[in-house]
């Protein structure tokens, strides 16, 4: 109800005023002549044209007004058109349904194979994403009404406090394998985009320390840049392989057993693959230990060493004949006695891995994201998928041929076994990522940093280097999304296009 109808007076609109003076005119009109007539008609719209121009202007001036009130208190948040309750309510809802339809979706998809299409998805596995962007966006408005700042620079400590605390949504997921994974790949994410703005950074010193010169300290940024994907990449395949043959227990299941099938061992060593790789570790550990020679006996077969310090299930397989120079060579390749027979057949049967592995993964690619353009250009976008499909699959193939081959490089060249022959192996294989398209370098890179992470942190609790952190997992994902949210709302520029596309979709405008 308006102020007029709580006074007593209903609302009238500017129509009835007009049909007011209309009917006021014809009445006079029949009373007066016609000269008279039209010199009255002629004062009423001179008139009606007042009142008009009056409230006009009264509305301009009212308009005026509310809008230098508005100027002079104002707001110390982002989100404009809503309140601060709004912005986190709508952000909660927002997340939870979206979660919610994906992770049904894709739980529904199994279980329509095994007939169990009634399975729910739980709750709180939804609490943790929703209550997590509502979260940030309340204690973010706090700080900023709390601070009575809402300058860029304050922003920064703001948006910080605001991602640790919203981290905590993460203790709403139960699942302890989960947490770790989804910790890891924000860590692995925050690592990469806070490098970003300290190589953005460095640049704008460079900028201001010599304008308009190129020096040293530029071309090392520009490598740095180029070869970045590629660093990373060999630095976390060396821990990767390590732990492949002497501390397997340290990585996920899947990705030892990716490890197994595409090293040739699956397809060498059926079921034994597992303790093969074992034996690796094993026997260098011991060659150490007791100082023993790395070369077989003259005289011993490869099959009667197998026989008596590998698997004699294994040894029945190697032909009698055989004799491994080296004891390692034995293990790795029990079944080809020269190095380098054995890795060319390795090439041809992980070039056809490769290939089962990513061709159909890029035709779902092109089917989901260049449909369109195919259509337009069918023969430069299949060109496009047939050099996509040869550099994966000779990237994959290289970067187990020559990874396995480095071993044995390395033990001719020095005539000794050392354990750190198998972590520059894993550097090596990892070096052949410069194979891959330069755009794909740093994701693959960053794609198996977070198993180099937790396998380095899970051998070091074995070797009793450090201990376990009670809820460690919590606090590095605090700490992640707090450098995550200071960069979203602060140096969106040193976000990349797609993640920051995505982040803007659930968290908006703060």
């Amino acid at each position: 109800m308006s102020a007029a109808e709580s006074n007593g007076f209903s609302f009238i609109s500017d129509s009835y005023y007009e049909n007011f003076l209309e009917s006021l005119a014809q009445i006079v009109s029949k009373l007066l002549t016609d000269q008279e007539t039209e010199a009255v008609l002629t004062s009423i719209r001179s008139f009606q044209e007042k009142l008009r121009r009056l409230s006009s202007r009264n509305l301009q001036r009212l308009n005026l007004e509310i809008t230098a009130s508005e100027k002079e208190r104002p707001s110390l948040c982002r989100h404009v058109g809503k309140t601060c309750t709004q912005n986190c309510t709508r952000g909660f809802i927002k997340a939870f349904g979206v979660a919610f339809i994906v992770k049904y979706i894709v739980g529904i998809l199994p279980s329509l194979l095994t007939g169990k299409i009634t399975k729910k998805p739980a709750i709180l596995k939804q609490m943790a994403g929703s209550s997590f962007i509502s979260a940030y966006k309340g204690v973010l408005c706090a700080m900023r009404h709390f601070r009575k700042s809402h300058d860029k620079d304050s922003d920064k400590l703001n948006a910080f406090v605001a991602g640790c605390v919203a981290g905590l949504a993460l203790a709403f997921d139960r699942d302890r394998r989960r947490r770790q994974s989804v910790m890891l790949y924000l860590l692995t994410r925050a690592i990469q985009f806070n490098g970003a703005w300290f190589m953005k950074q460095w640049s704008l010193r460079r900028k201001e320390k010599h304008p308009g010169e190129i020096k040293w300290d530029d071309h090392l940024a520009k490598f740095l840049q180029k070869y970045s994907g590629v660093a990373v990449m060999m630095i976390a395949n060396a821990q990767l392989i390590y732990a492949f043959l002497f501390n397997h227990d340290t990585l996920p299941n899947s990705f030892y057993a990716f490890l197994l099938t595409h090293g040739g061992f699956k397809k060498n060593f059926g079921r034994m693959a597992g303790p093969v790789t074992e034996m690796v570790g094993s026997t260098v550990n011991q060659i150490l230990e007791d100082h023993s020679p790395i070369m077989i006996p003259e005289g011993v077969s490869t099959r009667d060493f197998y026989f008596r310090n590998v698997s004699p299930n294994i040894g029945s397989l190697i032909p009698s004949k055989l004799h491994h120079k080296y004891i390692l060579c034995a293990v790795q390749h029990p079944f080809h006695e020269s190095c380098t027979g054995d890795k060319l057949g390795l090439f041809t049967d992980e070039l056809l891995r490769s290939a089962k592995l990513y061709v159909p993964l890029n035709i779902i690619m092109l089917i989901v994201f260049r449909s369109k353009q195919f259509m337009l250009d069918p023969k430069h976008v299949g060109q496009k998928f047939i050099l996509s499909c040869f550099r994966s699959c000779l990237f994959l193939t290289m970067y187990v041929v020559i990874g396995l081959a480095t071993p044995c490089w390395l033990r001719r060249l020095f005539n000794r076994e050392a354990p750190w022959f198998y972590a520059a192996t894993g550097a090596v294989a990892g070096s052949m990522i410069v194979i891959e398209a330069s755009a794909r370098h740093l994701e693959l890179a960053l794609y198996c940093l977070p198993r180099a992470m937790e396998s380095l942190w899970k051998t070091g609790i074995k070797n009793g280097w450090v201990k376990n952190v009670p809820h460690g997992d919590i606090l590095l994902f605090m700490a992640s999304m707090g450098s995550l949210m200071t960069l979203y709302q602060n140096e969106k520029d040193t976000i990349s296009s797609h993640y920051l596309g995505v982040m803007t979709r659930f968290f908006g405008q703060n």
